[in-house]
Parts: structure tokens; sequence; C-alpha cells
């Protein structure tokens, strides 16, 4: 029986010794790296990125980090489309109603810091749907005595409103002041 030895990618070296050392150079070889590694460059790519954003050029941050400019480089090419990314999925998330009034609050600011607004605004609307959906049949009004006389805010509202009322309502009042709470009274509403 012929052997094949075309298109396997396994060489056979013990039949022709010299098969070995011609074809090494076709064998692709994995290269992963070590999580020191790849901690130091996440790092290192997270300060390009904020001296990037305060305006200082390639070089100087080269000098700075003890790097070449070419590494500054290569750092910013893989930092750009990773937050660019992450803006427009962002954006497509948002309420096309939405969008144009963002955009314009975007323009002017840093990839970064679009990322981080665009993400305390998704947030904040999830929150927010998700107190709406939930219809609430009682209410808790608390006054903290020792808030109050502090000068601080002393009221106090569980849960917090938005959100729609399921009948029978309830609303207790309560009072707390050194480590004690007091439930005050309470009242009642019903759809009729």
């Amino acid at each position: 029986m012929a052997e094949n030895s075309g298109s396997s990618g396994v060489f056979d070296t013990k039949k022709r010794g010299s098969v070995k050392s011609k074809a090494e150079y076709r064998r692709v070889r994995k290269y992963y790296k070590s999580a020191d590694r790849w901690r130091v460059e996440r790092e290192r790519r997270q300060r390009v990125l904020e001296m990037f954003e305060e305006g200082v050029s390639y070089a100087v941050i080269a000098e700075r980090l003890g790097v070449s400019e070419r590494t500054v480089r290569r750092d910013m090419a893989k930092i750009r489309p990773y937050y660019e990314r992450k803006v427009r999925s962002c954006l497509r998330k948002l309420e096309e109603k939405k969008r144009a009034k963002v955009e314009a609050e975007l323009a002017g600011k840093s990839l970064s810091e679009q990322y981080k607004l665009l993400t305390r605004m998704l947030i904040a609307s999830r929150k927010l749907v998700k107190q709406r959906e939930y219809r609430r049949s009682k209410l808790t009004v608390t006054i903290d005595l020792d808030a109050a006389f502090a000068g601080y805010s002393a009221i106090k509202v569980e849960p917090k409103p938005p959100f729609s009322i399921k009948y029978p309502f309830n609303i207790s009042f309560e009072l707390t002041g050194k480590g004690t709470r007091i439930l005050v009274g309470g009242l009642t509403i019903s759809s009729e």
C-alpha cells in the first residue's frame, strides 16, 4: 500500500531524514500569551487610551511608557475598533426617538466617554422599564427623625415611583429614630 504524504500536513520523518528540515518552515505554530503578559498589555493599552484622550502624541506616549511608537500605534489600532463596536451596539439598543438626542450629547466626546455615558443611559432605562412593569399594591413612607434634626433629607418612599397601582392600594407611614421604627398609621384606597 502506497502512502500519500501530499496534503495531510503530517510529515514522515522516519523514512526520509531530510524531509523534516526542508518542510519545517511550513508548520503552523500556535502562540499563546501567558496571563501575566496579557494583563501587562491590557494595562498598557488602558494607559495609552487615557493619554491619547488627554491629547498626548504617539511619540510622547511611547517615551512615557518605554515602548516604541509603533507599539503605541498598534495598541490604538486595537483599542479603537473595540470602543467603536461597543458604541454602535449601545446606539442600536436605544430607541429610535432618542437616538438623535443622544448622538448630539455624544458629539465631541472621546470613545471611552461615549461608551460610559451610553451604558449609564441603558442601565437607567432598564431600571425604569422594570419598575414600570411591576404593579404595586403597597407604599411605605418612612420619616427619619435623626436625619431631619441633623438637617438632611428625612423622607424615604419605598418602592420608588414610577409604578402602576393595583387596588386595593395600601399606604403606611413609619417614623424611625435612635434605631427604633414605629408604625404611625396607614391608609387603604379602593378602586371604587
